[in-house]
């Protein structure tokens, strides 16, 4: 996304023209991308230079805050840094740059949309619901200490599937399986940054988190290959979760998504809230990702993407008309 804005040497407003190919309302970002951009220029603008991560904050509260929308964090420090980054979700919010070199994916528009509060809104509603079952179920004092009334504050990186288990039959089946999704996304999610990290992973992690059946076929891989295949079997995983315990596809979704790993895909899963939208494949090289591609559209993505892993949000000098103010 670009933003364009012209003006005088004191502005007192500003002419903003805005050029993007982020489909809205498809799980790419695109309003977190716009809020970004737009900060940014108001910052180098009025002179203010603000952090790049104070320009990130700002553009998640006036989503979040200021119109009300249930968004995460995620998308703004994301479209604001660039590069893969690990968001610890607690005050003061700290970002960690893991390694991202040499990552090539697909990115697959569906022409399906969504709207993220439709979506987002009930599966917290109900996440909240299956939390607070848990409160009122008499749980042992250690399980409790984990729990809190509002589920930001709740330990979830603590919580084993094996502790939750014998209560999951005492709740609805939403909110049992939106807590499912969220300890299981979480400790496959930790799992991923691992490898985003260069550290060795025993037979053990990957059995405890993808399962056996995933982990032998893991084992099978060449050794140049074996780190890309844990992420795509990480992004498979996490896309099933998404699915069976989230409630976020389609068939449209699912017919892209098996049509790209049917042509080679390390792994692939939607993207953003869900219910439509958009779909990531990891791939191998550009020439992979196009055939992916291909591939795709052939399946009835509307539009496809080849990229590596990003920049964030950036001024570019000498190619701006207010730049010649300096």
């Amino acid at each position: 996304m670009r933003i364009v804005a012209n003006l005088g040497a004191r502005p007192s407003g500003a002419d903003v023209t805005i050029k993007s190919e982020v489909p809205i309302a498809s799980g790419l970002a695109s309003s977190a991308s716009l809020e970004v951009s737009f900060l940014m220029a108001i910052s180098a603008l009025w002179k203010k230079r603000l952090a790049i991560r104070q320009i990130a904050e700002l553009a998640y509260k006036s989503e979040n805050v200021e119109l009300g929308i249930p968004c995460g964090r995620l998308d703004q420090y994301g479209s604001a840094l660039g590069g893969m980054i690990l968001l610890h979700c607690r005050p003061p919010f700290r970002v960690e740059q893991l390694h991202s070199a040499g990552y090539v994916f697909s990115v697959l528009d569906s022409g399906v949309r969504h709207s993220t509060a439709e979506v987002h809104a009930p599966r917290q509603r109900e996440l909240r619901e299956g939390v607070k079952s848990l409160l009122e179920a008499g749980v042992p004092p250690k399980l409790r200490r984990k729990l809190a009334p509002t589920i930001d504050k709740v330990k979830w990186a603590a919580i084993s599937e094996e502790e939750i288990e014998p209560f999951i039959e005492t709740m609805k089946q939403e909110s049992a399986d939106r807590i499912l999704f969220t300890l299981k996304t979480d400790r496959s999610t930790r799992l991923a940054v691992q490898i985003l990290r260069n550290r060795r992973l025993s037979v053990k992690q990957l059995q405890d988190t993808l399962g056996p059946e995933r982990t032998r076929k893991l084992l099978g891989e060449h050794r140049k290959e074996k780190r890309m295949r844990i992420l795509g079997e990480v992004m498979n995983y996490q896309h099933e979760m998404l699915r069976d315990l989230y409630d976020l596809s389609v068939p449209e979704i699912e017919s892209i998504r098996s049509a790209t790993l049917d042509a080679g895909a390390f792994g692939a899963k939607i993207s953003g809230t869900g219910l439509g939208g958009s779909l990531v494949a990891l791939v191998d090289n550009m020439e992979d990702g196009h055939r992916i591609d291909e591939a795709a559209k052939a399946a009835g993505a509307k539009k496809g993407w080849i990229s590596t892993v990003g920049q964030g949000a950036r001024i570019e000098r000498g190619r701006t008309p207010f730049d010649s103010e300096e």
